[in-house]
């Protein structure tokens, strides 16, 4: 195992391993204040390369600061003394690293940036990837220090679509967690289950760095780091879903498949259905949970309201299609699979809703809630022998429900439009789920499989 820090000056002390390779590393602080709190923007720029040992347990690579690398040719022998060391690192300048810097900078979306140069060390250590191999890395420390607040956004990742993490630096040794590394014979820092990089464990150990970080820190509110939306929202579910799955183990076999493949298969066709309609909605605010979602199309998009529910129950036609060939499969009609889907209009939030704390992107708002509630009215209204309304017919338990709300229902031109060949309308349902009670217009969608 070889793990040291080389920060001194004695061009003449001896590396206790000659490296097998050297890179030099532009490393680019950026720290966030949201909350009162300050935070390390981290990234990580690969997961474990495919067939390389993974004795530490986990699979997603390591947290690190956003960064530029440059290797340094080895010409006839490798660096014996840190003196050798640092005269062939320097062959990379320093306009060559501000000039990367800056480039990284820009395609991270970060415009009128401002740096400050923080100071240099050497590694010399297991490679993160190789273990194997010991290499030595010049870590030249960087720090942004301004930047133009119409860009500010590209640092918050509100969709998390970079997939930036936020490390706290006022309280880093509570919020990351020490593990031992059997590939690297020490140990090494967690965060939010993945490994940091291990200079930023060197970086972050003194107080009085963190400190200095800290007060580089970019202002970020709340409402950056997520967007405030009114649109179409989405609540689907399958009923019968947990019992279908059951009967499929239990009773379907293949000579080439086990129970267990032949259930995998069949969540997967589930979750396949669900993602080629979401993707041909266009839409990218999702949260998708086994046999169901939550789904907003925001008003920004989807300007013509009538036309986008034509679109949702026309894609939704589609999964019924897709369950009503996975029910051809289950010869007994009592644990086919219907399903149920609740249409709504509301104001709500979409990205890191709590702030920088948030590692996911989620929604918020009353509308998320009313809509949610709305399908699992629906879905006990369709468990029913009777609505309770002697103007309607009781649901259809193995059917295809859709619940239009209220609110939903006034802003649309006109709701028997909807109805169609494969869709018509039920009426008015009372559909009551916990803490709720809502009337909803209720469709049935037919199968074109049925």
């Amino acid at each position: 195992m070889t793990y040291e820090i080389i920060d001194c000056d004695d061009d003449f002390m001896r590396l206790p391993v000659a490296p097998a390779q050297v890179w030099v590393i532009a490393s680019l602080e950026m720290c966030v204040r949201n909350r009162g709190t300050d935070y390390l923007l981290l990234t990580y720029p690969s997961y474990p390369l495919n067939g390389a040992s993974n004795p530490n347990g986990h699979d997603e690579g390591y947290w690190a600061i956003p960064f530029v690398a440059f290797p340094v040719p080895i010409s006839y022998s490798a660096p014996t003394t840190a003196g050798s060391l640092r005269s062939l690192a320097g062959t990379i300048g320093m306009p060559v690293l501000k000039e990367a810097v800056s480039q990284l900078a820009y395609q991270m979306g970060l415009q009128d940036t401002i740096f400050d140069y923080r100071g240099e060390f050497f590694e010399l250590k297991n490679s993160p990837r190789t273990p194997e191999l010991v290499k030595a890395y010049k870590v030249v420390r960087f720090g942004l220090t301004s930047l133009a607040s119409v860009s500010v956004r590209n640092l918050a990742d509100p969709d998390v679509r970079y997939g930036y993490a936020y490390l706290p630096l006022s309280n880093y040794e509570v919020a990351t967690k020490v593990k031992h590394s059997p590939a690297h014979h020490r140990t090494e820092r967690w965060y939010l289950g993945k490994p940091l990089m291990s200079d930023i464990d060197y970086i972050l150990s003194d107080q009085g760095r963190r400190r200095s970080i800290a007060t580089t820190s970019i202002d970020i509110d709340d409402q950056v780091f997520f967007r405030r939306e009114t649109g179409l929202l989405l609540a689907a579910d399958l009923s019968g879903y947990g019992a279908a799955l059951r009967y499929v183990h239990e009773n379907m076999r293949s000579f080439r498949e086990d129970p267990t493949a032949i259930q995998d298969s069949f969540r997967r066709a589930v979750s396949e259905s669900f993602e080629r309609m979401l993707t041909r909605l266009g839409a990218t605010q999702v949260q998708l949970a086994g046999d169901g979602f939550v789904a907003a199309l925001p008003k920004r998009v989807t300007q013509d309201l009538q036309h986008a529910v034509v679109e949702v129950l026309s894609e939704w036609r589609l999964v019924v299609d897709d369950v009503a060939s996975l029910n051809a499969a289950i010869r007994d009609p009592k644990f086919q699979v219907g399903s149920r889907i609740a249409l709504h209009l509301g104001d709500y939030s979409y990205g890191r809703v709590g702030g920088a704390g948030s590692f996911s992107a989620a929604f918020d708002g009353a509308a998320i809630i009313e809509v949610v509630r709305l399908e699992q009215g629906l879905g006990a209204a369709m468990k029913r022998p009777k609505d309770g309304l002697e103007t309607v017919e009781p649901l259809p338990q193995k059917g295809n429900c859709v619940a239009i709300s209220q609110d939903l229902e006034q802003s649309l031109e006109c709701c028997s439009e909807l109805e169609d060949s494969s869709f018509t309308l039920l009426g008015h349902y009372r559909l009551e789920s916990k803490e709720s009670t809502a009337t909803a217009l209720v469709g049935e969608l037919n199968s074109d499989e049925s």
